[in-house]
């Protein structure tokens, strides 16, 4: 599965950031900056699961090498945030794997942040293993059961379907709390297409909090104590 993951995002990696560069990714990204900024701001040490091209670099340009450490499978994706004169650190590799490097630097960060599906590319129990392993805030947005429906902007999302775990909001909003999360909140982002992207934190707020199912993304909070 990893290996398949890899092939796909290597394939599409020098024009992901491309096809988000709309009006509705740039507003789906300010709600997001937010949900970041709330989730990292005390953070000593932030562990990016699947960062990508570093899009919480961009959203929050003054996290430093120091308090940063970037995981993802795809050398293409990787490549493309070097490219972007972001001086951190980070690693090809699995970012919930329980060994190595990763786990250690893992281990470290008081903040775990996995964003845009990134979660969904493992089993709910591996994510929730690492994301629970210790005292932490988190920031998870796996894809929604909603996902499918948005088939005018799913870019590389409809084909990359059968790579990827998809599971409710209550069934993540019950294993955290079993797992002893505390101020846990789950949102569903993106759940009316169209629809003005001026409009689009009011229906994160409202419709978001009512029916995370139908969203694209769900937007996951909270923290180990």
């Amino acid at each position: 599965m990893t290996e398949k993951i890899k092939a796909a995002y290597d394939a599409i990696a020098d024009r992901y950031d491309s096809e988000y560069d709309d009006p509705q990714s740039v507003a789906e990204n300010e709600i997001v900056k937010t949900a970041l900024i709330q989730t990292t701001n005390y953070s000593e040490q932030i562990f990016d699961a699947g960062c990508g091209t570093g899009l919480a670099l961009r959203l929050m340009p003054w996290i430093t090498a120091p308090r940063y450490f970037g995981v993802d499978l795809s050398v293409g994706m990787l490549a493309r945030l070097k490219a972007g004169g972001h001086d951190v650190a980070f690693a090809r590799d699995d970012a919930w794997s329980e060994a190595g490097i990763v786990r250690r630097r893992r281990m470290d960060s008081d903040a775990l942040i996995s964003l845009f599906g990134a979660p969904s590319y493992a089993p709910m129990g591996r994510v929730l293993g690492a994301t629970c392993e210790r005292r932490r805030r988190f920031l998870l947005m796996p894809y929604a059961e909603g996902t499918l429906r948005y088939h005018e902007k799913a870019c590389h999302t409809e084909q990359f379907k059968d790579l990827r775990y998809t599971y409710s909001a209550g069934l993540w909003r019950g294993e955290l709390a079993r797992r002893g999360a505390r101020n846990v909140q789950v949102r569903g982002l993106t759940l009316l297409t169209p629809l003005p992207a001026a409009l689009r934190s009011t229906e994160y707020k409202l419709l978001g909090r009512l029916m995370p199912d139908r969203g694209r993304w769900l937007v996951i909070t909270g923290e180990m104590p």
